[in-house]
């Protein structure tokens, strides 16, 4: 494969030979063929030109937290979540906040960046994941009383 690039861009100047491909874009990651004797834009973000997506994670918590032990704690947060968000209106809307803003671009930031995921597994993560454990804890105390 030709790359065929000036400052990022296909050089759409430079002669192509039919069939010919090249990478440029404004990144480099956009793949053209050479078809009738002009540069055509066949792909972006093409894995041929070099893109890696990034996964889609439909939760930023357990973004921060693949690939250490701590993804398989997330319990408490999930049941805190179910038990006492999703069972009224503030909550609702908290939670549909979480996973349909949040998600559209704090996962892709995190995981391109090693050290944000670990100070949030440190600072927000792990002392979320105490409290929400502290708090069921306490309820379902006060719940066994009760009866």
């Amino acid at each position: 494969m030709i790359v065929a690039t000036y400052k990022g861009y296909l050089n759409v100047q430079s002669a192509c030979e039919e069939g010919e491909t090249a990478c440029g874009g404004p990144e480099g990651y956009d793949l053209y063929k050479c078809i009738g004797g002009e540069w055509v834009l066949i792909e972006r973000n093409s894995p041929e030109c070099g893109y890696i997506p990034v996964p889609p994670f439909p939760c930023p918590i357990a973004c921060v937290c693949i690939g250490t032990p701590l993804v398989d704690e997330l319990g408490p947060i999930r049941e805190f979540r179910d038990r006492y968000l999703k069972t009224n209106l503030l909550g609702q809307r908290l939670v549909s906040f979480y996973y349909g803003v949040l998600t559209l671009w704090l996962p892709p930031l995190l995981m391109r960046h090693n050290r944000i995921k670990q100070i949030c597994r440190v600072f927000i993560v792990y002392p979320l994941k105490k409290l929400c454990e502290k708090f069921i804890k306490e309820e379902d105390k006060d719940n066994k009383g009760v009866m």
